[in-house]
């Protein structure tokens, strides 16, 4: 976060092109991972609950047969 945050204060200050477009360059791809990882997340969280239906599930199952 820090990184895109330098790189969002070198595209708006007063730098030379080359180093804005170095910058602007880098926050593009820190985008890219930030987006990547969120969808990680989400998927990771869908799959979090889906395990916890199935345990929640089992757990059912092994009480009725108990």
């Amino acid at each position: 976060m820090a990184k895109r945050m330098a790189a969002e204060s070198i595209m708006s200050g007063s730098f030379e092109q080359d180093q804005k477009d170095m910058a602007q360059q880098q926050h593009q791809e820190f985008c890219t991972q930030l987006v990547d990882l969120c969808q990680k997340q989400d998927y990771r969280n869908r799959e979090m609950q889906d395990l916890k239906r199935r345990e929640t599930r089992l757990s059912r199952q092994w009480q009725s047969a108990n």
